[in-house]
């Protein structure tokens, strides 16, 4: 009899090792957060539901000088006018609406972001501060800050681009993505055709034909100096485009002047005063079109 009992309990200890066995088995199995891996989080740099409230972005970027530069592009109707401290804002020139348009899509797209530090005196470390950042800022119509961001050096190995935001201190990690559009140079922002799509009837891909290859000009020509050349165009849907033009050494000066058929565009148009370089091989093109 007690040999069954002892067998008995020999039996129920070998099943309860083996329970306890499967127990740490399962226990290490189970996926675990490694204390190292870096805090995550999902968001937009822009709240998706203040995609369509966008009236207003202004970029800024640092100088060598320890001063900074930016640009600032305004919705006026279906369009954007842009003006550049550069110029002193004095211009204002017709924006490129697919790269407005795609700066706000990529602001507001959902993805996961990581933490990589937590304290003010980080953000040198990772080019966030005020000194070194690129900063955007999108507005609503009031003025009011929809987002305001410094985004500062991007992670060679993973791509991804370090910033932060104004109303917090932690520096993030996204990925990426809104780095072509943190840029303060005209040629990017400006419209790029001869043709400006806020005035013409072509199309994106027609007007691809019709670069105007110049630089945004700050030059000022004598009220008194005339135009060497004078092109006129008139499009189908009434708007018409002038475009004086001065000669300056090897290359020329562009100063278009538009003028909108429909009553409610007359004001915006009128408000476009840019003028841009081209060369002697754009103005042979030029001419062509005339």
């Amino acid at each position: 009899m007690m040999k069954k009992v002892k067998t008995k309990n020999g039996i129920l200890w070998f099943y309860l090792i083996d329970a306890v066995l499967l127990v740490v088995l399962f226990l290490a199995l189970i996926p675990f957060k490694d204390k190292n891996s870096p805090e995550q989080k999902t968001t937009a740099l822009l709240n998706p539901n203040y995609k369509e409230k966008v009236a207003a972005v202004k970029i800024s970027t640092p100088l060598e000088n320890g001063k900074r530069t930016s640009v600032t592009i305004v919705k006026r109707g279906d369009f954007f006018l842009g003006t550049d401290s550069a110029t002193e804002n004095k211009f204002i020139w017709p924006a490129d609406l697919q790269s407005v348009v795609n700066l706000i899509e990529t602001a507001s797209e959902i993805q996961t972001i990581n933490k990589v530090a937590d304290s003010v005196t980080s953000w040198k470390n990772f080019n966030v501060d005020e000194k070194k950042s690129t900063q955007v800022i999108f507005y609503d119509e009031k003025g009011i800050e929809l987002s305001n961001l410094f985004f500062g050096s991007t992670n060679a190995l993973n791509g991804k681009t370090a910033f932060r935001t104004s109303a917090e201190q932690t520096v993030w990690e996204g990925n990426g993505t809104i780095e072509p559009y943190l840029t303060t140079k005209v040629s990017f922002w400006a419209d790029c055709f001869i043709y400006p799509q806020i005035v013409s009837t072509y199309s994106r891909k027609e007007s691809e034909s019709l670069l105007r290859r110049g630089e945004i000009s700050n030059l000022i020509p004598p009220e008194d100096l005339k135009p060497d050349f004078v092109f006129k165009k008139e499009f189908e849907n009434g708007n018409t485009a002038v475009y004086r033009i001065y000669s300056k050494e090897n290359d020329y000066i562009v100063i278009p002047e538009f003028k909108a058929y429909d009553s409610k565009y007359k004001e915006l148009f009128s408000s476009i005063n840019y003028r841009y370089s081209i060369s002697s091989w754009t103005f042979s093109k030029f001419q062509e079109l005339f």
